[in-house]
């Protein structure tokens, strides 16, 4: 068997535009992420291929979100935080907007459970993807969130992509009254 051969520098292409078996990819425990010449020393030497802020964030997100712990959740957020949610046209920006989302989120959805991971290492602050899945009521429940992390690896902002269609409608209409009783409240 021969040597294995590093990979050679081409297109920079975004991480989640590349296929797992495209020439840039290693798919290591269900992770998929780009690798450069250097990454790949690193990992033919043995070193960690994780940033230390994706490893030292995904450490702390986890089990916040394992424990629906949402005062850890309000440390993980940065100050001016913004983020897209699908029912939302307008992005949601300020901690504590985000946070009080996240928050109903988190204690919607039932059997709130991380599949899958990405990664992109080639960025100063973090950049991160997760697939999570779960149920409201009878329906299942998968979705994306992507989060980009400031230099304190802070969430700077957080998107969040659902689908199917009927079970976005009944996050909504489950989650919509209680944002609208914040929004009022928070108005007074």
């Amino acid at each position: 068997m021969g040597e294995e051969k590093a990979p050679r520098e081409t297109s920079k292409a975004p991480l989640l535009a590349l296929k797992p078996d495209h020439p840039e990819c290693y798919i290591v425990r269900s992770q998929i992420a780009r690798r450069s010449v250097n990454e790949w020393e690193a990992k033919k030497s043995g070193s960690a291929w994780m940033t230390s802020v994706n490893a030292d964030f995904l450490a702390k997100w986890h089990p916040v979100v394992n424990e629906r712990d949402l005062v850890g959740l309000e440390k993980l957020l940065a100050g001016d935080v913004t983020m897209g949610a699908p029912p939302y046209w307008d992005r949601l920006s300020g901690r504590p907007l985000v946070h009080h989302l996240l928050g109903l989120i988190i204690h919607t959805i039932e059997d709130f459970t991380y599949h899958r991971e990405w990664h992109d290492d080639s960025r100063e602050n973090g950049e991160i993807a997760l697939e999570f899945r779960g149920h409201i009521g009878e329906l299942d429940i998968q979705g994306i969130d992507l989060i980009s992390l400031n230099e304190r690896g802070e969430i700077q902002n957080l998107d969040v992509m659902i689908r199917p269609m009927n079970a976005l409608a009944a996050l909504r209409d489950v989650i919509a009254p209680q944002m609208a009783e914040y929004l009022r409240n928070i108005a007074s």
